[in-house]
């Protein structure tokens, strides 16, 4: 009678001959199955650096315990489902839920210690790129981020910098060639891509500043305020985050600067229905628009609040550049500057509370699946009339659907960034194919209104909205068909906070 396991080394490289004497089977497929499950869960661990040496040795411990466990009279098949099982098991244990990292932005007054470390901080971004720059230029080699820390690593620049906040400067030109490089070899395959040619970095201006960055080792919070390295003299700053820390950075703004506490959350899966989907057409009057497969009545939220502080913000502006250009001032002012910053402020409050409205109402009717229309390039040559280009460039919706991504993410919805092309002239009623017709079935008559092809009126941003699902999702259950979907949508309300004044 043969043994239930034999001990067969099949792989030569170290990491498969340590499975196989875990995993003795008989037949070569189940090996396999088994190598790259294990394999891509400890790659995929590594990578986010969760798994310590200390897991991996308890991990691998229960397995060899399961492993004893099958000495059993049962068929191999089930066996080998019964350890899929059980890794799954061990690895959710181990890992627990997975973690985003989240920001928290605080707009720090200007002062003379933020300016004169991050005017070193220029300094030595400078000279890292200096050396890069004639490396390339004349010697048509890439000096990467090892070859700049160790010629560098005795220079007055790097030794007037905390240790680690000088690395990730040197880090940062890096990255910034590395982005160049990969720039220059997707323009040459694809340029229509590109509005422009990429260009190599730069170098800062001579009285400058840049970007200062802590890592977790220097910098930490306790009992509600950050610490900086004692190094910097920097005082604490109070914060409201109690996550785990992973990095602190400080953006020179011009008239502030920004503040950047990079934490990490744990994402909390909610377990709401995946198949009940929510479709988000993204417009000016309704900013959005909320449609769903389950028969509810749709949904919009009104672009008025955000249409209203950009239209302060023009006439303001408009105003103060006629008296800087009678003055013949050739920069900027402060008074432009804060007053962009103070418009700026205000859109990303409005973005927070509308994307914050759209998680609480697809956590209050169990929508677990998000579709989101949106265009690249969607604002370059467009043509809607002076005003409405003025108000529709300006707004930032991608940072509005970054926002809704994100939050929905951290409770386990599924988000979509979907083409929406034609979704708007196509007739959701008639089921007319989305795509260019010489002829369509339906029309708009109005601003805010669609007719179909017998007739029938139904809100034009909502029928948008349901052919941006169907063009995604063109199997996607309907409750009751389509004759069981909302034609006429209510106002969802938000928080309207503070107005814009000067």
């Amino acid at each position: 009678m043969q043994p239930l396991f034999k001990r067969n080394i099949i792989f030569f490289d170290p990491p498969f001959i340590l499975i196989s004497l875990f995993v003795p089977f008989y037949n070569r497929y189940y090996f396999n199955c088994i190598k790259l499950i294990i394999f891509n869960k400890i790659l995929r661990y590594f990578e986010d650096f969760k798994l310590t040496i200390n897991k991996f040795y308890n991990i691998f411990y229960d397995y060899r315990l399961f492993i004893f466990s099958l000495h059993e009279e049962e068929p191999l098949k089930e066996k080998f489902i019964k350890f899929l099982l059980s890794f799954n098991f061990l690895s959710n244990r181990i890992l627990g839920s997975l973690t985003m990292r989240l920001t928290e932005q605080i707009q720090l007054p200007l002062n003379k210690r933020l300016s004169y470390l991050c005017h070193l901080a220029k300094n030595l971004f400078n000279l890292a790129n200096y050396y890069v720059r004639q490396e390339l230029f004349y010697l048509e080699s890439w000096l990467r981020y090892h070859d700049l820390w160790y010629m560098l690593k005795n220079k007055t620049a790097y030794q007037q910098l905390p240790s680690q906040t000088a690395q990730q400067v040197l880090k940062l030109v890096d990255h910034n060639w590395k982005s160049f490089f990969r720039a220059m070899a997707e323009w040459k395959c694809h340029p229509e891509k590109f509005l422009n040619r990429p260009k190599p970095p730069k170098y800062k201006t001579k009285n400058g500043e840049y970007t200062l960055i802590f890592t977790n080792q220097q910098c930490h919070i306790r009992e509600g305020y950050l610490y900086f390295p004692k190094k910097t003299s920097l005082s604490p700053i109070k914060t409201r985050i109690q996550e785990p820390l992973h990095q602190v950075r400080i953006i020179p703004e011009g008239l502030y600067y920004l503040l950047e506490i990079i934490y990490e959350k744990q994402q909390v899966d909610l377990g709401l229905n995946k198949g009940r989907i929510v479709g988000i057409d993204i417009g000016l009057n309704n900013i959005v628009t909320l449609v769903n497969n389950a028969g509810l009545q749709p949904a919009i939220i009104k672009g008025g609040v955000v249409k209203s502080v950009n239209q302060f913000y023009n006439k303001r502006i408009a105003h103060y550049r006629s008296k800087k250009d009678k003055q013949k001032i050739p920069f900027e002012t402060k008074q432009l500057k804060r007053l962009t910053q103070k418009r700026n402020n205000l859109i990303k409050d409005k973005f927070h509370k509308i994307s914050r409205s759209i998680i609480n109402y697809c956590m209050e009717h169990d929508f677990g699946s998000i579709i989101i229309g949106y265009n690249p390039l969607w604002k370059q040559k467009i043509k809607l009339g002076k005003k409405t280009t003025q108000q529709f460039v300006q707004l930032p919706f991608r940072m509005l659907i970054h926002y809704i991504s994100y939050k929905a993410e951290l409770i386990g919805i599924e988000v979509r960034i979907y083409e929406e092309s034609y979704t708007s002239i196509c007739s959701f009623l008639d089921q007319e194919p989305i795509q260019k017709h010489s002829r369509y079935s339906g029309r708009r008559i109005s601003r805010g209104l669609f007719q179909s092809q017998n007739g029938t009126l139904i809100n034009a941003d909502v029928n948008a909205g349901y052919n941006i699902i169907r063009k995604a999702l063109p199997n996607a259950p309907w409750v009751d068909g389509i004759e069981g979907v909302g034609f006429h949508p209510y106002c969802l309300t938000f928080s309207k906070g503070v107005r814009m004044t000067e």
